[in-house]
């Protein structure tokens, strides 16, 4: 299967409002959540896995992931929100209504049969 080439976590944390406080512990870093009012960082990212995970929340995911729980976006629209991160698609990063419109929980779609989880750009 080809390499599919994923958003920058960090930028995505930071477009939305996060702010990255910690240093690199084993490639993570802690982070001011940009999902909630986070004044005590309680959300970590690793930049290598393209990974977010907020405490406060019990959320966990990739940037496309993120970007649907920050916007509410549907799943589609995330990644073409992704995609204008990587500098393809429309490029329109704006949130639909604000960065915490959404603190719906998150569903466990993309997932195939065995129960490995498939990336959403997989897909397109």
């Amino acid at each position: 299967m080809a390499e599919f080439p994923k958003p920058s976590i960090t930028s995505v944390v930071e477009h939305y409002g996060g702010r990255v406080v910690g240093t690199d512990m084993g490639g993570w870093r802690r982070v001011a959540c940009p999902i909630h009012d986070d004044q005590n960082p309680s959300a970590s990212l690793n930049e290598d896995h393209c990974w977010f995970r907020c405490f406060y929340f019990d959320f966990s995911g990739d940037a496309v992931d993120l970007i649907e729980r920050i916007t509410g976006a549907r799943p589609v629209d995330a990644i073409e929100t992704a995609k204008g991160f990587l500098g393809e698609g429309d490029g329109d990063l704006r949130s639909s209504d604000g960065p915490h419109n959404s603190l719906l929980p998150h569903g466990k779609r993309n997932r195939k049969g065995d129960g490995t989880w498939i990336p959403p750009w997989h897909s397109l």
